[in-house]
C-alpha cells in the first residue's frame, strides 16, 4: 500500500500534473489524521478497559472483605455478647432470688460477664483504592457511599464501642479489689498461682458488685446496639456494591 502512494506519487510530479498532485497530497494527510485518531480512539478503549477491568477488581476486594467482616462479627463478636448478656441475666437472677452461689460458681458467671472484644473491620481495599485514587470509581454516587462508610461511617461505630469501654473499664478494676481477693493455690506441687476469689459471702448484694454489675451491662447495651446498627448498614451497604459488581461484569 505505501510502495502504491510512493508510485503515485512519482508519476503525478514526473507528469507535471501539480493540481492533481496537490489533492492527492491533502488526501494524503488527511489519511494519515484519520489513522492517528484510529489508533488514539483504540489507545483510549484500551485504557478504559483496563481501568474497568481495575475498578471491577477492587470492587470484587471491597466484597470480600466485607464478607470476612461479616463473618467476624458472627462467629466472634456476637458470641462473646451472648456470653456476656447471658452471665449478666444469670448474676440479675440470682440477685433477684436472694441466691448465694458457690464460689467457683460466682467466678466463672463472673468471668463471661467480663468478655469483651476489639472490634474491628478490614479497610485494606479501600486504603488500595485511596492509594490509587477514588477517581477509579467511576459512578460518583458510589464513590461517595464508600467513601462515608470507611472514612465516617464504621469508624464511627468503632469510637463508639471504644468509647464505653474505656470509660468503663478501669472503673470496674477500681472497684475489684472491694469484692474480690486473691489467694495463691499450689496444685501437684508446682508454683504458687494467684487465684481470683470472692471475698465476702454475699458478693452479689456488695455495693462495689452492684456497680461493675451496673456499668458491664452499660458495655454489654452499647455493644449489642452498635453491632446491630453495624450489621443492618453493612448490609445495605454489601448489597450496593454486589449491585455494582454485577452490572459491571456484565459489561465485560
Amino acid at each position: 500500500m505505501i510502495r502504491f502512494f510512493s508510485t503515485l506519487r512519482q508519476r503525478l510530479l514526473s507528469e507535471n500534473r501539480m493540481r492533481n498532485y496537490t489533492a492527492y497530497a491533502l488526501g494524503e494527510i488527511v489519511l494519515v489524521v484519520i489513522g492517528i485518531l484510529i489508533a488514539l480512539q483504540v489507545n483510549n478503549w484500551n485504557e478504559n478497559r483496563k481501568k474497568a477491568a481495575y475498578e471491577l477488581t477492587l470492587l470484587r476486594e471491597i466484597d470480600l472483605a466485607l464478607t470476612n467482616d461479616s463473618l467476624l462479627i458472627a462467629r466472634l463478636f456476637e458470641p462473646r455478647m451472648d456470653l456476656k448478656e447471658k452471665a449478666i441475666d444469670s448474676l440479675i437472677g440470682m440477685q433477684g432470688r436472694n441466691v448465694i452461689p458457690e464460689g467457683a460458681k460466682f467466678m466463672d458467671l463472673y468471668r463471661q460477664m467480663s468478655v469483651n472484644f476489639n472490634y474491628r473491620y478490614n479497610q485494606g481495599p479501600y486504603e488500595t483504592l485511596k492509594s490509587n485514587g477514588l477517581d477509579i470509581i467511576s459512578s460518583d454516587q458510589l464513590r461517595s457511599e464508600i467513601t462515608e462508610i470507611y472514612e465516617v461511617t464504621f469508624p464511627a461505630f468503632k469510637f463508639f464501642i471504644e468509647t464505653v469501654m474505656d470509660r468503663n473499664i478501669p472503673l470496674i478494676m477500681a472497684l475489684k479489689p472491694d469484692f474480690l481477693v486473691v489467694e495463691f493455690s499450689e496444685v501437684a506441687g508446682g508454683p504458687k498461682t494467684p487465684v481470683e476469689i470472692p471475698g465476702t459471702a454475699n458478693v452479689l448484694n456488695h455495693p462495689s458488685f452492684k456497680r461493675v454489675m451496673y456499668y458491664q451491662a452499660e458495655i454489654a447495651g452499647n455493644n449489642r446496639s452498635r453491632i446491630n446498627s453495624i450489621k443492618s448498614l453493612r448490609a445495605e451497604f454489601h448489597n450496593l456494591i454486589r449491585a455494582e459488581i454485577q452490572k459491571r461484569s456484565h459489561r465485560q
